[in-house]
């Protein structure tokens, strides 16, 4: 019996359920990225919200220009992260019709999220 055996036998070696070539795996990562930083803008722009509310009436320009560009400043890399992820191209591939397809829907998931965070916060924003 071979090592290779001896390890199928005892269940170290996991079955491939789905083989990803390389360019979809690092697609996967990038999604997963961009997806974090559309995620983090909620709590920094809670954090701004609490902190400007806490300050003072003298400090509370500073505090609110600090936040509008630290959160500016996010949005771009979020925003340009997104949508480098919408015109990536697998082309070159040898894909299935299904996988082309689920992959076209998977890029645009990232500026989904950022248009529904936009959302939110806008309508946050007007019932301050």
């Amino acid at each position: 019996m071979t090592k290779e055996n001896k390890l199928n036998a005892m269940g170290a070696i996991s079955m491939k359920a789905l083989f990803l070539s390389d360019e979809v795996n690092q697609l996967h990562w990038s999604v997963l990225k961009a997806l974090c930083f559309v995620l983090s803008l909620l709590p920094l722009s809670q954090s701004a919200i609490t902190l400007w509310s806490l300050s003072d009436a003298s400090s509370q320009i500073m505090v609110a220009f600090l936040s509008i560009s630290v959160l500016s400043s996010v949005w771009l890399v979020t925003f340009f992260n997104a949508l480098q992820l919408t015109v990536v191209s697998l082309a070159h591939l040898n894909l299935s019709p299904l996988e082309t397809q689920l992959i076209r829907i998977y890029r645009q998931v990232p500026m989904m999220t950022l248009a529904g965070m936009m959302a939110y916060m806008s309508f946050i924003s007007l019932s301050l």
